[in-house]
């Protein structure tokens, strides 16, 4: 990209910030079907995304969406061409997520979408940080959630000059190790109907833990099943976007056929071709697996209300991802009892690829006489 190119793409850009305007979802109204399929993508059994009988017999007196079900909400829009910087590829690096209330089935939730700060840093691929921020309402106008993203850009041809990630070499797993990880998803404790009360957290206890991996391109499709993206797209369909939309693709190297540059999540030759170590994961993914961590340790009757994630790193095909997480802080905010919690990402190498906070509601324990 030329430079005056990239100058005109920003001013264009921050002309654009505070204009909010409507995203079309992959979902556009709530239900148990949509509930699980998300589920399945995140591999979260909880019952409560999806039994309705159990559902019927929890505190909401029916099943609930997981947390971040609202990404399918705005996971199939334009918003990034619209109000990003064609040929400028973006990394996910942040999402800070505030709850309002739960999302129960037979809704209909409307996203809108507003860049809220573009930052220039100096330096080739990564100088430019893009902040938007997404709001999520009901069709009566009532606010669920909203979030705060940090899109980190650079230009394709600087991804490959910096070589920040170079191409990775797939673990191989023995038999033993595959046991081992397997052995591993048994201590995923679900705390389920039992209620955990705030009085009985104290700080520095653990959240147990979750593991997700090893991450195949079988489990991204699922994923992508389960939660939409704006580039998911077929035939004349995807046709028609690319005629509107040329630099959103990327030429296959070996065919010559354009494809999105979403690709490079799957295929490790594309992304290799592009600077990326290999094929990743998902950013919307891996943030839901640190929302599936916390909805298993806060139980049912607990609710989730802020995630910050931060992606350090990409999380590559073939990796094990373990999420553990502690008690920082607990605390009463008017009549909320509240427990301010640390988490982090770690992999199979030792590597931390993510850090999150989050801030979890408990119930109060009984009362006796």
């Amino acid at each position: 990209m030329e430079k005056s190119d990239l100058e005109k793409g920003l001013a264009d850009l921050r002309s654009r910030i505070g204009n909010e305007f409507p995203i079309q979802g992959w979902n556009q109204e709530t239900s148990r079907d949509a509930f699980w399929h998300f589920a399945q993508g995140t591999g979260d059994d909880n019952p409560l995304w999806g039994d309705e009988d159990y559902g019927a017999a929890t505190r909401w007196r029916s099943i609930i969406a997981p947390p971040t079900f609202l990404y399918t909400f705005s996971s199939y829009s334009g918003a990034m061409v619209a109000t990003g910087l064609p040929g400028v590829p973006a990394l996910w690096a942040e999402d800070d997520w505030h709850f309002k209330d739960v999302v129960r089935p037979g809704e209909r939730i409307n996203a809108s979408y507003a860049v809220a700060e573009v930052v220039e840093r100096e330096g080739g691929w990564g100088s430019i940080h893009q902040y938007e921020e997404t709001i999520y309402r009901r069709s009566d106008g009532g606010e669920v959630a909203r979030v705060r993203r940090l899109w980190v850009r650079g230009e394709r041809q600087r991804v490959k000059e910096k070589g920040k990630y170079q191409p990775r070499t797939k673990h191989r797993y023995s038999t033993e190790e595959l046991e081992s990880i397997a052995r591993e998803y048994d201590k995923d404790d679900r705390r389920g109907s039992v209620p955990r009360y705030w009085e009985d957290v104290a700080v520095g206890d653990s959240l147990g833990q979750v593991v997700k991996g090893p991450l195949t391109v079988t489990e991204m499709m699922t994923w992508l099943a389960g939660s939409g993206a704006p580039f998911f797209r077929a035939s004349a369909v995807a046709l028609a976007y690319r005629e509107k939309h040329p630099k959103a693709f990327v030429a296959d190297p070996e065919t010559g056929i354009p494809d999105f540059l979403m690709r490079w999540h799957w295929d490790e030759a594309f992304a290799q071709a592009l600077g990326v170590g290999g094929g990743f994961d998902f950013g919307n993914q891996r943030i839901s697996w640190f929302s599936h961590l916390l909805t298993n340790w806060m139980g049912d009757d607990g609710s989730l209300k802020r995630l910050r994630v931060q992606l350090r790193r990409p999380h590559y095909l073939a990796d094990t991802l373990w999420l553990k997480g502690k008690v920082a802080e607990k605390r009463r905010d008017g009549d909320m009892l509240l427990v301010d919690c640390e988490l982090n990402g770690e992999n199979q190498r030792g590597e931390t690829v993510s850090i999150a906070w989050a801030t979890v509601a408990l119930p109060q324990a009984h009362q006796t006489a």
